[in-house]
């Protein structure tokens, strides 16, 4: 139980600060400030963007609950212009790419340590489809987040559960976010 705990606390500590840094780099490096998530709330976010990784022993769903003017206002960020302009699609594109890099680097420190996951695509849909998601197991782990600046709130959640209890081990080796860092990552808007 102790080499589960220690796992458990690695992969937080890796999705936490992935996506915090990511924030950070892509959002003009405002002063995002955590806060805590009101997990009831989840469900009445206008979207939701999510990406799961997978194999027989293990998953990982990683989720950004949004609101749409919140996601234009750090898509306008990107594009250099006024969020105003900024499509719908456009500013809902702008999270699923960013599920897709927090999921990228995820899979490549699970491969650090012998475990190989296949990656879905990113989807985005309306926020009160995380009801699709609720399937709570008393092996599942639940992280909740909420990062605000300003006038902008986003809420960040990942669930995973250890399906195989053999793979505990080499969880317990999971890879500190700093021993993979990548820079070279960038959201692109097609």
């Amino acid at each position: 139980m102790a080499k589960q705990l220690e796992a458990q606390k690695k992969i937080d500590s890796f999705i936490y600060t992935a996506t915090n840094e990511l924030l950070q780099s892509k959002a003009g490096n405002l002063p995002f400030t955590k806060g805590p998530s009101q997990k009831s709330n989840l469900v009445f976010r206008e979207y939701l963007s999510a990406i799961l990784l997978a194999n027989s022993d293990f998953k990982l769903l990683y989720m950004i609950h949004f609101w749409l003017e919140d996601a234009k206002k750090l898509a306008n960020g990107l594009l250099k212009t006024d969020s105003s302009e900024v499509e719908y699609w456009r500013a809902i594109d702008f999270f699923k790419e960013y599920c897709n890099i927090i999921a990228g680097k995820a899979k490549k420190a699970f491969e650090n340590i012998d475990i190989q996951l296949v990656q879905s695509l990113p989807i985005g849909i309306s926020g009160y489809n995380l009801t699709l998601f609720e399937e709570k197991s008393v092996r599942e782990r639940c992280l909740h987040w909420t990062q605000r600046y300003d006038q902008i709130e986003l809420d960040f959640s990942t669930r995973y559960s250890i399906l195989n209890t053999k793979i505990i081990n080499k969880l317990a080796t999971f890879p500190q976010y700093e021993d993979i860092r990548d820079d070279t990552e960038s959201i692109e808007f097609f």
